[in-house]
C-alpha cells in the first residue's frame, strides 16, 4: 500500500496521506515520496489546484517519533539533511502559483499541520483539532510554521499554540483565522473539491500574479505595490485571458481559460 496517493480528475489533483493506521505519521519515506508527488503536481499541466488530505480518522499526527528515536536520527548531520528534505516541501508548496487546499479530515499536529500552513486555504471537520507540541517534546519548529503562523493568526495567538503545546479546536481555528471554513465529515472532500472547481475555472494569469502580490505584501511598502499593481495590469491587458474574461462576461457565458 502506497503510503502518499496522487490523483488527478478535472484538472484538480489530491494529494492524500494514506498511513491511517500509523495516524499518518511521517518518515523520512513519506517526506521523499511527497517531495516527488509535489514536483509532479507543479509541472503537471492537467492539474491547477491541489488538495492535500488523508485516509483515516487523522490528518497526519506529525513526525514518527519511533523513527525519530533511533540513534542515526540523533545525529547531528543526519538531522540537518532531514531538515533540508522537510523545509523542501514548504517551498514546494509556496513555489507554485496554483492554489492549494488543505482538507483536515481529523488532527492536524506538529509537520502535519505545518505543511496545512503552507497551503492557501484549510477546511477541517468540526472533531479535528491543532496542536504544535514541540515545546512539550524538547523539539523545535521545522517547516515554515514561524513565518505562516503568526501571519494567520497573529503573534499573541501563535505563542499562545507554540508555547503551550495545548490543542486548539476547530472553532477555536476558525474564528483565530487558522481555518476557513468547517464542512461535516461526510461532506469535507465535497466542499474542498467544490472550492477547488471555483479556483480551477478562474484565469491561470490572474491567480499567478494575485498570489505573487499577496505574498510580497508585508515586506513592501504602498508605493512599490502600486507600482506591482501597474505592472500587473499591463501583463494582464495584454493576455488572451484579458480577452477571454471580458468577452464571456459581456456575452454571458463562463470563460474557458487556456491552462
Amino acid at each position: 500500500m502506497q503510503s502518499i496517493i496522487y490523483s488527478v480528475e478535472n484538472r484538480v489533483a489530491t494529494i492524500a496521506l494514506n498511513r491511517p493506521d500509523r495516524l499518518n505519521t511521517f518518515r523520512q519515506q513519506e517526506y521523499e515520496l511527497l517531495e516527488q508527488l509535489l514536483q509532479r503536481f507543479a509541472g503537471d499541466d492537467d492539474a491547477a489546484v491541489l488538495i492535500l488530505t488523508a485516509s483515516g480518522p487523522a490528518f497526519s499526527a506529525g513526525q514518527d517519533l519511533n523513527e525519530l528515536a533511533t540513534d542515526r536520527a540523533l545525529d547531528a548531520d543526519h538531522q540537518a539533511s532531514q531538515l533540508a528534505r522537510l523545509q523542501q516541501l514548504t517551498r514546494l508548496l509556496a513555489g507554485t502559483a496554483k492554489p492549494k487546499i488543505a482538507a483536515l479530515n481529523g488532527f492536524a499536529v506538529g509537520v502535519g499541520l505545518e505543511l496545512a500552513l503552507a497551503c492557501d486555504f484549510r477546511l477541517a471537520v468540526p472533531d479535528a483539532y491543532f496542536m504544535f507540541a514541540e515545546a512539550q517534546r524538547g523539539l523545535f519548529q521545522t517547516n515554515g510554521v514561524l513565518y505562516y503562523l503568526p501571519r494567520l493568526i497573529g503573534l499573541a495567538r501563535a505563542k499562545e499554540m507554540l508555547l503551550t503545546g495545548d490543542k486548539f479546536s476547530t472553532d477555536y481555528a476558525l474564528e483565530a483565522g487558522l481555518i476557513q471554513g468547517v464542512s461535516a465529515t461526510d461532506s469535507l472532500l465535497a466542499d474542498a473539491r467544490r472550492l477547488a472547481g471555483r479556483l480551477r475555472d478562474n484565469s491561470p494569469l490572474s491567480i499567478r500574479l494575485i498570489q505573487d502580490a499577496l505574498d510580497k505584501t508585508y515586506g513592501a511598502t504602498l508605493e512599490e505595490m502600486l507600482e506591482l499593481e501597474v505592472r500587473g495590469n499591463k501583463e494582464v491587458f495584454a493576455s488572451r485571458d484579458f480577452i477571454e474574461g471580458v468577452t464571456a462576461f459581456l456575452n454571458k457565458r463562463e470563460p474557458s481559460y487556456q491552462t
